[in-house]
Order: C-alpha cells, then sequence, then structure tokens
C-alpha cells in the first residue's frame, strides 16, 4: 500500500474501489453492494464522533459544567462528605470520581458515546 492509499479516510478508500470496479466495467453484487455500504456507514459514524467537538466547560461558584452543543449540561459537583466528585448528566447520578480530571473524562467518553447511538 503506497503513502497517498494510507492518509485517505475510510469513505475515500471505499469511494475509490467502487471506481476501481467500475472502471474496469467490473459488476459487484447486491450483497457486496450491501456490504460496502454498511461499510461507508460505519466509517462516516466514527469520523462524525471523532470530529465532534468536546464538552465546554465552565467552573460556577457550586459546580463545574461542561455544556454540550445540544442545550444538555454535564455537572461536577465536590461532595460535602469526602474528599471526591459526583458526576451527573441533565441532574441524573453517573458516578463518584476520585478527581475532577476524571470526571470530565467520563463525561466526555459518555458524551461522544451518546454522539454515536443518536447515528445509529
Amino acid at each position: 500500500m503506497n503513502d497517498k492509499n494510507k492518509e485517505l479516510s475510510s469513505l475515500d478508500k471505499l469511494k475509490n474501489l467502487l471506481l476501481r470496479k467500475a472502471d474496469d466495467g467490473v459488476k459487484i453484487s447486491v450483497a457486496k453492494a450491501g456490504w460496502v455500504l454498511n461499510l461507508a456507514y460505519a466509517a462516516g459514524q466514527h469520523k462524525a464522533v471523532k470530529d465532534a467537538k468536546g464538552l465546554e466547560w465552565w467552573k460556577l461558584p457550586i459546580k463545574i459544567s461542561g455544556y454540550t452543543h445540544f442545550g444538555t449540561s454535564y455537572d461536577i459537583y465536590r461532595s460535602a462528605y469526602n474528599d471526591s466528585y459526583i458526576l451527573k448528566y441533565n441532574d441524573s447520578f453517573i458516578r463518584v470520581c476520585s478527581t475532577i480530571e476524571e470526571a470530565k473524562e467520563i463525561a466526555e467518553r459518555d458524551y461522544k458515546e451518546k454522539l454515536k447511538k443518536c447515528l445509529l
């Protein structure tokens, strides 16, 4: 595989494969066309989630909030009882974390998973 082909996205690789087949006069079956469409969809889904902007974090007096671009938020509260942090999504409890950084990482992963589910 040459360096130029390594730089292409999965969608571009699929497009090039189909164009080569068409240029050679090769017909592909409906099953193979369905397989190619599924690969293209999965590649597009992965790219959309990968390219999505992360949460926008703001430090507020009683919490740290990570806002999505859809009007929802992840909130991190310091526990009043011990040295831990409570992570919530739209007031729904997610989990208790040891550090703010851990809570932010979990929130970012959860956000990407929610985006991925929206694309299914």
